[in-house]
């Protein structure tokens, strides 16, 4: 599989622009899916809109994610991404033991036997206590250092200084590496994983070969020229180029016109 914005090579060729009626100014300068076929996609912006396929034979156009992604991973019917079953959870509640006791009299007369008294007692429910576990709140935070001792009502995460990707959680002490899911970056003001054009996480001093692992997937701008970015995908790193008078914007994380990208190097472009 590889990123969608690999394929904006093929745009490359196109003498001319051609009019798409799936753009409008809700979707300009984005990707969105194409109605021809599940395998298409079409990148809006205005006159230089340009319609594009997935190269990979097994790919579908993913519109949430804006890549192709295997095509049993993507709804092609609506291009997002397919819904898995969510586990229901089942409370069991014990029932009270109920205790039956029954008392017989029984007199002998000379011609009956009389069954005086039958008493059927239930032992009353006993009183629930509140649960310690749902009255204590667990609270989420990012520190600098994982704390030497665990305390059950927090969770202690890091941020990783080499990586806008990954990050720690910590366990008795020590940090366990974790990944965000594809295309999302910590966030280390909502300790969550998030969109990277939200969290805006930039490690630019850090070499783009250090930062895409096995793991991987992910985006990052061209230090030297603002024309190229690469993808990275498990530890596969790939070198992408934007079309012509385009630029690789690292805030917005798409091909934008030269002159409003935020890149790197943009200035022996226009020389």
């Amino acid at each position: 599989m590889s990123c969608l914005l690999l394929f904006l090579l093929a745009a490359l060729g196109l003498a001319a622009a051609d009019v798409f009626e799936e753009c409008d100014e809700s979707n300009r300068n984005n990707f969105i899916a194409s109605n021809k076929s599940c395998t298409h996609f079409i990148y809006c912006s205005g006159e230089d809109s340009f319609e594009g396929e997935c190269p990979e034979e097994n790919d579908y156009f993913n519109a949430h994610l804006a890549m192709c992604e295997p095509m049993e991973e993507v709804d092609c019917r609506t291009g997002l991404p397919l819904q898995t079953n969510e586990v229901q959870q089942i409370t069991v509640t014990e029932l009270p033991v109920v205790t039956v006791t029954v008392t017989q009299t029984v007199t002998t007369a000379s011609t009956a036997l009389d069954v005086s008294s039958e008493t059927v007692t239930a032992a009353a429910p006993a009183a629930t206590a509140p649960s310690s576990a749902s009255s204590q709140q667990v609270v989420t935070l990012v520190a600098s250092e994982c704390p030497p001792t665990d305390n059950t009502h927090q969770i202690v995460l890091l941020a990783h200084d080499k990586s806008c990707t990954e990050y720690f959680i910590c366990y008795h002490g020590k940090p366990l590496p974790m990944t965000c899911a594809t295309m999302l970056h910590f966030n280390v003001h909502t300790a969550k994983c998030d969109k990277a054009e939200v969290v805006n996480c930039m490690r630019s001093t850090i070499s783009v070969r250090e930062q895409c692992k096995q793991h991987t997937v992910d985006i990052y701008p061209h230090p030297d020229n603002c024309n190229y970015f690469y993808y990275c995908r498990n530890g596969f790193l790939m070198l992408q180029q934007c079309p012509f008078f385009y630029g690789w914007d690292y805030e917005k994380r798409s091909c934008v016109a030269i002159a409003q990208a935020k890149c790197f190097g943009r200035q022996s472009l226009l020389i």
